[in-house]
């Protein structure tokens, strides 16, 4: 009975220290959003507007999360092509499209 107990006791204790554990290893880690586009590429403050669209509303969400959320932008179809991009989005290769 003292030994189911102490097992039981230290199955516990370990899956407590893990889960404490998890979510500090998970908040490290930024979720990576992938954004394309068929529009010319440029800076934040320069180039078309709906790159600087883009990239001005991404600066803003990644400052909002606290950085849990980062951004790549693909512009001037450099990841894939305007219209495979809705397939891409439905398969999961690309996390948005402009």
């Amino acid at each position: 009975m003292l030994r189911k107990t102490m097992l039981g006791a230290f199955v516990s204790l370990s899956l407590g220290l893990v889960l404490a554990q998890a979510p500090a290893a998970f908040a490290q880690q930024a979720k990576v959003i992938k954004i394309s586009h068929q529009f010319p590429g440029g800076a934040i403050d320069e180039g078309d507007f709906r790159d600087r669209l883009v990239r001005k509303s991404a600066q803003e969400v990644e400052q909002k999360s606290g950085g849990q959320l980062k951004f790549e932008i693909y512009p001037a179809s450099s990841l894939m092509k305007a219209v495979p991009q809705f397939k891409g989005m439905s398969t999961g290769a690309l996390d948005m499209a402009l």
